[in-house]
């Protein structure tokens, strides 16, 4: 008796994952971790430069979502953080602070969201590729960097 329900219910597991794995996904969910680059005069330390940004390579952070509703219509979103640190050397020799200043800082940052409908068109049920379109609007916060000073007297 127990060797019979032991089969029926390893028959009825392989009948609910075979299924299972057929359908396209309703929804998926991700976390994407990199590196931040900065570009153009972003890192430049050149004092003649105003626009020089004095950043160094940082580190990016997202997670994308979505979720179909129907059968090709949801919403879908990327919730995303981005920290490029200070060359804090640069800065200093740049302003000429004297030795017994130390300098610290919060780095250069954005965190935001975009969120949006997302539409979806299977391209081949098999492999279960699809085509994904997504209409966004995005909300975003950026951060310019605050600097800490602390002297020190001996």
């Amino acid at each position: 008796m127990r060797t019979f329900f032991c089969t029926i219910f390893f028959i009825l597991n392989i009948a609910l994952l075979s299924y299972s794995q057929s359908k396209m996904p309703r929804g998926y969910g991700g976390l994407n971790l990199g590196v931040s680059f900065p570009v153009s005069d972003f890192p430049s330390t050149d004092p003649r430069n105003q626009d020089a940004g004095f950043a160094k390579t940082g580190f990016r952070l997202s997670m994308p979502f979505a979720y179909l509703f129907k059968d090709n219509f949801g919403f879908g979103g990327i919730l995303f953080t981005q920290k490029n640190p200070l060359a804090l050397p640069e800065v200093k020799n740049q302003y000429g602070l004297p030795s017994n200043v130390e300098l610290g800082s919060i780095p250069w940052s954005a965190e935001g969201i975009l969120a949006g409908i997302y539409f979806s068109f299977p391209v081949d049920t098999i492999t279960r590729i699809s085509l994904d379109i997504k209409l966004m609007g995005v909300v975003v916060e950026a951060r310019l960097p605050v600097f800490f000073v602390n002297a020190v007297y001996y």
